[in-house]
């Protein structure tokens, strides 16, 4: 199966031609039936064609241009493959979106966790009955928990852009375990 586009979409006005066969005359009999008018535009035009099976495809940056082949007017028509290059801004493309997506939704979590660690800090100070103050430190507990999850994904995502600074800091241990035990 090749499919052969002129133009930067599917939604762009252009040649749009699909053919159901592995030969070169059915591209050919494609060829021949555009205006050559319309392939020797600026448009860009690409071909993709697919293996046996219709699975894989390979994406050719089709260059099309007038000459003459011994005395008479032909068209030159150059294939360049640029399914690898093409892959590579897509998979580029998509981990840039998902680092940002992470970025955005981790500091958008930090916010209102930061607001409930607050609220519980305050509450722990007024707070006399010792069960409820017990639940409230528990949530303190948890609500750290989870910051320090959000902030180990910021963390990684400027490991990622190469911006992570390193700071050393004494840590109580013993503090630490307390949570775990």
């Amino acid at each position: 199966m090749i499919h052969f586009q002129q133009g930067v979409g599917n939604d762009q006005p252009g040649i749009h031609s699909e053919i159901a066969s592995n030969n070169l005359k059915s591209f050919e009999t494609v060829l021949k039936g555009l205006i050559v008018e319309e392939l020797l535009t600026e448009k860009p035009l690409f071909l993709i064609a697919y293996d046996k099976c219709g699975i894989n495809p390979k994406t050719f940056d089709v260059t099309i241009k007038n000459v003459k082949w011994d005395g008479a007017d032909a068209l030159a028509i150059a294939f360049n493959d640029i399914t690898f290059q093409e892959k590579l801004i897509y998979y580029k493309t998509t981990n840039e979106n998902k680092d940002r997506i992470i970025a955005t939704v981790s500091h958008e979590l930090r916010t209102p966790l930061n607001g409930i660690l607050g609220l519980l800090d305050m509450a722990e100070k007024k707070i006399k009955d010792a069960e409820v103050l017990e639940y409230t430190s528990l949530g303190k507990d948890n609500a750290n928990l989870l910051l320090s999850l959000v902030n180990s994904i910021l963390d990684m995502h400027q490991i990622r852009a190469g911006k992570l600074k390193l700071a050393i800091s004494k840590i109580n241990i013993r503090k630490c375990l307390q949570g775990v035990i």
